[in-house]
């Protein structure tokens, strides 16, 4: 873990993630910045310049957290379904687990080191005649 620390994966390999206020359904706040000035350009035209507009759509996957949020509140932005915006968060996209004779050291691995697990589970319910293994590990480079 301490080597994840150091080389920034905990704290970096993370995304920026808005809920709608319902804090239902979550979105990529860059994803989102992105679609919504593309989608809206025409009509943006009237109140911002052409290249602040470009500007801002090219920024967006760099932005800090008050940065997404001040261009959410310049543009007006809403969620797809037209609803009001939560707060960013950064979500962490390394895969969080525990290791350990008593389950207490927390460890953190790349989610596509997790993957194969997930995406074989059918093949290794059908290896196990549809019954469930009592566990699955995944050995290799990571």
């Amino acid at each position: 873990m301490n080597v994840l620390k150091a080389s920034g994966h905990v704290e970096k390999f993370s995304d920026t993630l808005v809920k709608d206020v319902d804090g239902l359904v979550s979105y990529r706040t860059d994803k989102l910045i992105e679609d919504f000035l593309e989608k809206n350009k025409k009509k943006l035209l009237l109140k911002f310049k052409e290249q602040e507009i470009d500007l801002d759509y090219i920024k967006a996957g760099s932005m800090s957290i008050p940065e997404l949020q001040a261009t959410i509140d310049k543009y007006e932005i809403k969620s797809p379904d037209n609803k009001a915006l939560g707060t960013i968060s950064d979500f962490n996209l390394m895969f969080q687990t525990k290791i350990g004779p008593a389950a207490n050291e927390v460890a953190f691995m790349r989610p596509e080191t997790a993957q194969g697990i997930f995406v074989n589970f059918k093949n290794m319910r059908n290896y196990f005649n549809d019954k469930l293994p009592f566990g699955v590990a995944q050995v290799g480079n990571g």
